[in-house]
């Protein structure tokens, strides 16, 4: 017998009069952490599903949008990306895609929820493949803040923040003192990339979070997608450098990674950039 499991979006912008439903066939996983309420269920439509405390996090169905482009935009970007580091991320699937580009000589994940890193290696093995046994992976299990207040400045080429919801074990990864630390951690040239919300349904914090970044790296570069199991289904990511402006696209290996790519493409690059008036309008 199916159930149906019902997300709620308040509190991501929306009111009680919202709401977002998968239908689920069996439950795989269902725990608390110690950090957040985590849950796994097999859906009719979107495969596998992964939510925390209430918040669908990925699905098997449209994961790979999320995770190619938070990843491949900021790398191929990077004219050498190197060392790489991931703050959250615990599923896997921003690690797999990292993982793909062959000048990544050390991709460190740091994530605070081991609880996530297990139930995603047992549960959902299609997101993390085999990302976790790579011989260049340093996993590290502690909280980002704390992470990068320690690490040594200018020791990374590429920062990508795969964070939940700033509510939680999120919040501060949102937060003026974390990119202020992620800056310092970067080399000259060194890129940051960012889950930056929802323009539709987050306006208010979209705009807060680009404040805060154009604080800390003095602008930004905002950029959408689309996600059918995110609010509204459109979804904004955002990288900043160290150096102004960002470099241009490397187009040939962007045309090598796009081959092994579902959505990333070196066009959808280059025009998921072009924004609608309104979103010009919320960056002031």
């Amino acid at each position: 017998m199916s159930i149906w499991v019902t997300e709620a979006w308040k509190g991501r912008g929306q009111d009680e009069g919202t709401r977002f439903s998968v239908r689920v066939e069996r439950v795989l996983c269902h725990r608390f952490t110690g950090f957040q309420d985590l849950w796994i269920g097999e859906t009719t439509d979107f495969g596998r599903v992964l939510m925390l405390d209430g918040y669908i996090m990925l699905t098997e169905r449209d994961e790979f949008v999320y995770h190619e482009m938070l990843s491949h935009v900021p790398l191929l970007t990077h004219p050498d990306p190197r060392d790489v580091l991931i703050i959250g991320g615990g599923d896997g699937g921003t690690l797999r895609e990292v993982l793909r580009h062959s000048e990544v000589e050390r991709a460190t994940l740091c994530e605070i929820d081991e609880g996530v890193v297990l139930a995603s290696r047992e549960f959902l093995p299609t997101v993390c493949e085999s990302a976790f046994e790579d011989i260049r992976v340093n996993l590290h299990i502690g909280d980002g803040i704390s992470y990068m207040r320690e690490a040594a400045p200018g020791s990374l080429d590429v920062i990508i923040v795969d964070s939940t919801d700033p509510v939680g074990p999120g919040e501060v990864l949102f937060g003026e003192e974390f990119y202020t630390c992620c800056r310092r951690a970067l080399r000259p040239g060194g890129l940051i990339a960012l889950q930056s919300e929802s323009p539709w349904e987050d306006s208010a914090l979209f705009s807060e979070i680009q404040r805060r970044v154009r604080n800390v790296f003095g602008e930004t570069h905002p950029y959408l997608l689309s996600i059918p199991t995110y609010p509204s289904g459109t979804w904004s990511l955002t990288v900043a450098s160290v150096d102004s402006p960002i470099p241009s696209l490397d187009v040939e290996r962007a045309e090598f990674i796009a081959r092994g790519c579902r959505y990333y493409t070196p066009e959808v690059h280059s025009s998921a950039f072009v924004l609608p008036a309104f979103v010009q309008r919320l960056l002031g």
